[in-house]
């Protein structure tokens, strides 16, 4: 590997790369392990994911986390898959309803902006296709985020009530059907107030 390293950028720049580690991961599991043993590799590290820590045979929800923020500063992941692009700093997150019950929109906003309110018109815009916009004036504004588990002072909060959250989960998922008479904007948005 570093003759073909030195071959591709020259004998100075090629001696450095032979310190660095290589990390693995995406979709690691046992079998994946053992094949890479049997036919030698040169990884050092592994990312355990989801088959790595649950039965590969079991369904399991795939879920990645992101960091956005450290101490108060403002993070971003950059990619070129513009899907894994992370929007940098702490959020809140809203789902605005019709006057007919149903919902519209998610937004997200930062941390530190204001609530949407009720019959208070607001712009709703894609973070990423500036073309995909539209105003909204919520009958009703729902906050999707719920602290379920506070590390800094004990873990679960003392009025979390589980069946609670699994009834909303379960309504959500009823709610959320989609219809063809309900007008609907997809993906993720921010808000931005007009006067």
């Amino acid at each position: 590997m570093l003759q073909h390293t030195q071959d591709l950028l020259g004998a100075s720049y090629a001696e450095g790369f032979a310190q660095l580690g290589i990390t693995a991961s995406n979709d690691i599991h046992e079998e994946v392990l053992h094949s890479l043993n049997q036919h030698g590799h040169a990884i050092t590290s592994f990312g355990i994911g989801t088959h790595l820590v649950t039965c590969l045979r079991q369904p399991a929800l795939g879920c990645v986390y992101k960091l956005v923020e450290i101490d108060g500063a403002p993070r971003i992941k950059l990619s070129e898959d513009v899907e894994k692009v992370t929007i940098p700093g702490r959020k809140e997150a809203f789902r605005l309803y019709l006057k007919n019950g149903e919902p519209v929109v998610d937004v997200m906003l930062q941390g530190d902006e204001p609530t949407p309110k009720v019959d208070c018109r607001i712009l709703c815009r894609h973070p990423f296709i500036s073309s995909k916009r539209a105003y909204v004036q919520p009958a009703r504004v729902e906050r999707l985020f719920h602290l379920v588990w506070d590390g800094m002072n004990g873990g679960v909060p003392p009025d979390l009530d589980l069946s609670l959250c699994t009834a909303r989960s379960r309504f959500a998922f009823n709610v959320l059907e989609p219809s063809s008479s309900a007008p609907t904007i997809l993906g993720t948005v921010t808000l931005h107030r007009t006067k």
